[in-house]
């Protein structure tokens, strides 16, 4: 379901917020998809089961896709971000 609503309502390059991120099924298939996300859950397993899931090496077809792996966010809180206000 989460790939059907991206590809829905979203285009490469965006980015999507996944407030409640859980697993992290959202921000990987937004990985696959070419698209930022920003993933945020109150439980730190949670985001370190998410952390572990978008532990790989992919390279979408698009040759000219410029996008970012996703990072630690520089306050240290328990968010997974690519591009925000606070990191640039």
């Amino acid at each position: 379901m989460p790939r059907n609503l991206i590809l829905s309502y979203t285009a490469p390059g965006e980015i999507v917020l996944d407030q409640m991120t859980g697993s992290g099924t959202t921000v990987v298939e937004c990985k696959l998809l070419g698209r930022r996300a920003v993933a945020v859950d109150i439980n730190p397993d949670a985001v370190m089961v998410a952390r572990n899931r978008l532990d790989f090496a992919y390279t979408p077809l698009d040759a000219d896709y410029q996008g970012k792996m996703i990072k630690n966010h520089r306050d240290k809180t328990t968010v997974l971000c690519e591009l925000c206000v606070l990191c640039g």
